[in-house]
């Protein structure tokens, strides 16, 4: 199990701790700035202060290829460590810790392409679930003062594509499933918050029996994000990267 695991914000941190309530994943001070650069720092940090330890940073893809966000991060923690950490198989080492990157985001995703999305993030795995007749119906049914209730995952589909078109018109561009999320919880009329309609949608899809069913790609991906890779990876820092 890793020591900790850094993430950019709070949806984040809450879909984490919902999957995985075990893990650690240290929250930003007060004023300190959410985001990946501020994730980064925050990696960097810990590396420090735990000691012997393996750090998860788990960063949403947005529009940026692996390459480059790798570069990104290896010269920001290189500045708060001098030094440039060394790779070793999946993790890059610093000093007596280790740093894995886990990306978020489904950028592969036939669906999310549909809907016209182009940056990807951790909140890909939710839209995915809003978009499952089963994971929508559990969510619906722990609600008794949503305004309304789909009785398809396709139908509330339809409705949020010829919303995100009537906004395009309007130059306001929908490229998300963050923004196809807010443009859901408008829809069925979930009055609080993005972390906390989160945090519900994942508790109410029973996900372990719902991912057994299932064998979709993006349930697997979840899984091996959310789970952190296989046990042999968390335990061993040669093994490759299998993401």
């Amino acid at each position: 199990m890793p020591s900790a695991v850094v993430v950019e914000g709070h949806i984040d941190r809450t879909v984490v701790k919902a999957i995985c309530p075990d893990l650690h994943t240290p929250e930003p001070e007060e004023d300190e700035p959410q985001g990946r650069e501020a994730a980064i720092r925050r990696a960097a940090i810990a590396t420090k202060l735990l000691g012997q330890d393996r750090i998860v940073l788990l960063l949403d893809r947005n529009g940026y290829s692996r390459d480059e966000i790798e570069k990104e991060v290896l010269s920001i923690i290189s500045q708060h460590l001098n030094q440039e950490p060394r790779r070793k198989g999946a993790w890059y080492l610093c000093e007596q810790s280790a740093i894995r990157i886990v990306l978020a985001g489904l950028p592969s995703d036939n669906d999310l392409r549909a809907l016209g999305c182009s940056r990807f993030m951790i909140d890909d795995y939710l839209l995915k679930l809003c978009l499952t007749d089963e994971a929508l119906s559990a969510f619906c049914r722990g609600e008794s003062q949503v305004a309304y209730r789909p009785q398809k995952a396709s139908e509330l589909e339809s409705i949020i594509g010829r919303l995100a078109v009537e906004l395009g018109k309007a130059g306001i561009s929908v490229d998300s499933s963050k923004r196809y999320l807010d443009l859901i919880r408008a829809t069925i009329g979930f009055a609080a918050s993005r972390a906390r309609f989160a945090e519900l949608l994942i508790s109410r899809s029973f996900l372990n029996t719902f991912f057994r069913k299932c064998s979709d790609s993006y349930v697997m991906t979840m899984l091996q994000i959310l789970q952190l890779i296989p046990e042999s990876i968390r335990e061993n820092c040669c093994d490759a990267d299998t993401e």
